[in-house]
């Protein structure tokens, strides 16, 4: 192709022979002409060129068989109008949105944590904010524990106005260090 930039004058006149090379189809029924008969093959060119085909494409993929250029359009138009406007799916267009739909639901559902509650160190408090770890993690068992902390008495039992550093540790902080 000429890469000099041809003028609109000049190239805009068709006859049945000419051919647009973006959308690769005669001239006569290219919608995009006054533009693309300004083509010269440059990379943008090509890159337009590029975008059609696979515009068409994708296109060709979506039509069921038998379906026209405008039955097409008609379908694309009715699927981006609101849903009471919508034409039905195939049975097998509506199953397969279904087991999408559960597929998505049952990973939503699927429980990632699990709480945790210190199983081994029975001695102290509570924690006080929740303390979760993930579903996998939960069925691997921790060792028993066989060392003693020597901590004061004081620290595991409940804090109180004569106590004042009881419950400083909860079970898990406890269990964590021993």
């Amino acid at each position: 192709m000429n890469k000099e930039k041809p003028e609109l004058a000049t190239c805009l006149p068709i006859c049945d022979l000419c051919f647009c090379w973006v959308c690769d189809e005669p001239a006569k029924t290219c919608k995009q002409w006054q533009a693309h008969c300004l083509c010269n093959g440059s990379v943008e060119w090509t890159a337009a060129r590029q975008k059609a085909q696979r515009l068409k494409k994708a296109s060709a993929e979506a039509a069921l068989p038998g379906e026209s250029a405008a039955d097409i359009s008609a379908r694309f138009t009715a699927a981006t109008t609101q849903d009471e406007a919508r034409i039905p799916l195939s049975q097998a267009e509506e199953t397969a949105r279904m087991e999408r739909e559960q597929r998505a639901e049952d990973e939503e559902n699927e429980a990632l944590f699990a709480d945790y509650e210190p199983l081994h160190y029975k001695h102290g408090q509570a924690h006080p904010d929740p303390v979760v770890e993930t579903t996998s993690l939960s069925f691997a068992e921790l060792p028993t524990i066989s060392y003693t902390l020597k901590l004061p008495e004081h620290i595991l039992q409940p804090r109180s106005d004569s106590n004042r550093h009881g419950g400083t540790l909860s079970r898990l902080q406890l269990e964590t260090v021993s």
